[in-house]
């Protein structure tokens, strides 16, 4: 104690209250550590369409304090991601496991949280695979409830560590149905991917980017084009948003996805 006191120039009393109010100050600060843990490991999203399973591990999910988000489909686990609503995202099920592979850079894209892959088909090569693609853990699915939940708290854990490994510097676009990947250059409409020309593309981003208002024809061929706008070029893009709402319809034909004023321009809307 009186070498602290002599090294920071203090008295010894002073040094005993400086050592009190850093005690003081660490456990403020672990507390709120481990309040900040709970709380935003409560959620975590689990894609399984067997609600059988999901039944048998309520209890388990119960006992470790964490709030299962169970989602059936790609495209609403993928909207769950993207809005941040959960801080780990967990894969059960043989089936949707190898749907769902070459969907991971999509899944990674949308959010840096761990992305758990639980599969009883296992195999090296697919392990390898699924980590290339975006995966943080690939293992077994075991019988044992408390073994697969132990790899969760696992990842849980290593949250902390790789918060902010990854960055997106583009950030993804959803409306309705529609998923695009500015960073891919590609779009996944109800979880499945759409190829487009780069100028549909551009044209599809740019008004999702705008999206709920109308934007006029010559901002669109002025930003998109890097061109003035005139009868020619009105043409063009006439052509491009014809062939670009073709090809929406053909996947999504529920929703009109881009609307025309003829006298303005023209609207991404999901409504």
């Amino acid at each position: 104690m009186k070498r602290i006191a002599h090294g920071f120039g203090m008295t010894l009393a002073e040094s005993v209250d400086f050592l009190k109010l850093m005690r003081q100050y660490l456990m403020m600060s672990n507390r709120f550590v481990e309040r900040r843990y709970k709380r935003r490991s409560n959620n975590v999203l689990v894609i399984n369409t067997d609600i059988k399973i999901h039944k048998n591990y309520a209890p388990a999910w119960t006992a470790h304090e964490l709030t299962p988000i169970r989602v059936s489909s790609m495209h609403e686990a993928i909207k769950r991601l993207i809005y941040g609503e959960v801080f780990l995202f967990i894969i059960i099920n043989e089936d949707t496991t190898h749907n769902l592979l070459y969907l991971l850079g999509y899944m990674r894209d949308a959010t840096d949280i761990p992305i758990l892959i639980l599969t009883s088909k296992y195999s090296i090569t697919r392990k390898l695979e699924a980590l290339k693609l975006g995966a943080d853990m690939y293992d077994q699915f075991s019988i044992i409830i408390d073994e697969n939940v132990s790899n969760v708290l696992l990842s849980l854990k290593l949250q902390y560590k790789w918060a902010n490994r990854r960055k997106n510097s583009v950030p993804m676009l959803i409306g309705g149905n529609i998923i695009l990947s500015p960073s891919r250059r590609a779009i996944l409409i109800k979880g499945k991917k759409v190829r487009l020309p780069r100028k549909e593309f551009e044209v599809l981003q740019y008004l999702m980017e705008n999206k709920s208002h109308f934007v006029e024809y010559h901002k669109i061929l002025h930003d998109v084009w890097n061109e003035e706008c005139d009868i020619d070029k009105q043409n063009a893009l006439w052509i491009v948003i014809n062939r670009l709402r073709s090809k929406l319809a053909q996947t999504d034909p529920d929703i009109d996805y881009i609307k025309k004023d003829k006298f303005v321009g023209y609207m991404f809307s999901a409504i």
